[in-house]
């Protein structure tokens, strides 16, 4: 529709010039035949009827002007068309009881109300409605209010309103989609706890007899991919929140207030996601053993940040004893050496003050895929 009101068919004599700016609404009262209606001619109406008619008129709200606090003479402007359905031809003018038969003993109440001056502003509002113009059950937002005269007494109504029948239906349906992918989400997630739990059932079985710390070791990683698991599901395996994948790596291997975390918003993908909490699951796994989260005093501090197309995390120890090359090379380093991408980007730095290590990763392969 227009955001300007069209022209009416043919030029307003001086008695009916109140009827300007209505466009088709004005139309349709030219059209009528009033000659038989209680209202009369339009040149002959009261001019409290003509000046809140010419305000329905002009406005660019859904608006409606019921006139006579017994009849209520229904008027409406062209803004409001699409909400009668079959009706637009007749309801100019008619009865509101006539014009809304169906929904007639609903609206009798909040229009006593509006009369009494208690008026209110309803949102959503359920409403049964006869099928002539569409669906049964709809939604409405408005508002009655009414119209006083010189002497205070009432004049009529002015209603401002509008169907919200397809924002509820398309919320309703979000909100059905949202949970229907909630069930499936915790099933996901409770199959997948299922299914690591027998993988470190079948480990425990088969590697039997090993050194039980690499046993150990390898329960402990499974747990750690858990744990990314976790932070995905929540985000539909789409990508995972850093800040929450690092808390939950460290939060299943040091206590609380060891650690302490710094780095803005940022989003990994899956992939991403299940390198880095394997990265901060063997970082914090050291720092326990050997490094600063071994002793009451140590703390772990990790910050992140954006270093124009890099991603930059550094671990830094603080408060325990000094830092030690291991004596060895096993799975973990080799993990560690492949940092936060897993392809490469690790820079340890040993001292007696503390491990610090800077993990390097270009930004794009660590990114959600769109």
């Amino acid at each position: 529709m227009s955001s300007e009101n069209p022209p009416t068919a043919q030029p307003l004599e001086p008695a009916l010039r109140f009827l300007a700016g209505g466009g088709a609404a004005t139309q349709l009262i030219l059209d009528r035949d009033w000659s038989d209606h209680p209202l009369g001619p339009p040149q002959d109406w009261p001019p409290a009827l003509k000046t809140a008619l010419s305000l329905v008129l002009n406005s660019p709200e859904s608006m409606i002007l019921a006139w006579g606090e017994q009849d209520l003479w229904f008027f409406f402007n062209e803004t409001y068309f699409p909400l009668l359905g079959p009706r637009l031809d007749w309801a100019m003018g008619s009865a509101f009881i006539e014009v809304w038969a169906d929904g007639w003993e609903q609206a009798k109440p909040i229009i006593d109300e509006a009369f009494a001056g208690r008026s209110r502003r309803f949102v959503d509002l359920p409403w049964k409605l006869d099928t002539d113009r569409g669906v049964s059950d709809t939604w409405w937002t408005f508002s009655y209010s009414r119209v006083l005269n010189a002497e205070g007494g009432i004049d009529g109504l002015f209603i401002f309103t509008n169907e919200t029948t397809g924002r509820v239906l398309a919320d309703a349906a979000r909100l059905q989609a949202e949970d229907h992918n909630a069930i499936l989400t915790a099933e996901t997630t409770h199959r997948l706890k299922n299914t690591l739990a027998m993988v470190q059932a079948i480990a425990r079985q088969s590697l039997k007899g090993l050194d039980r710390e690499r046993v150990r070791a390898f329960e402990d990683r499974l747990l750690a991919l858990a744990a990314a698991h976790a932070a995905l599901t929540q985000k539909n395996w789409q990508s995972a929140d850093l800040h929450s994948l690092i808390t939950n790596a460290l939060g299943n291997v040091m206590e609380a207030d060891s650690f302490r975390l710094d780095g803005p918003a940022l989003s990994v993908s899956d992939r991403a996601a299940q390198t880095i909490i394997l990265l901060i699951h063997e970082m914090a796994t050291n720092a326990v053993k050997y490094g600063a989260a071994s002793v009451p005093q140590g703390r772990v501090r990790i910050d992140w940040r954006l270093d124009g197309d890099d991603v930059v995390v550094t671990w830094r120890e603080v408060g325990g004893p000094p830092a030690e090359p291991p004596t060895r090379r096993g799975f973990g380093s080799k993990l560690i050496e492949r940092g936060l991408s897993g392809t490469g980007g690790s820079d340890l730095r040993y001292s007696p003050t503390g491990l610090v290590a800077v993990f390097t990763a270009r930004s794009e392969s660590l990114a959600p895929t769109s």
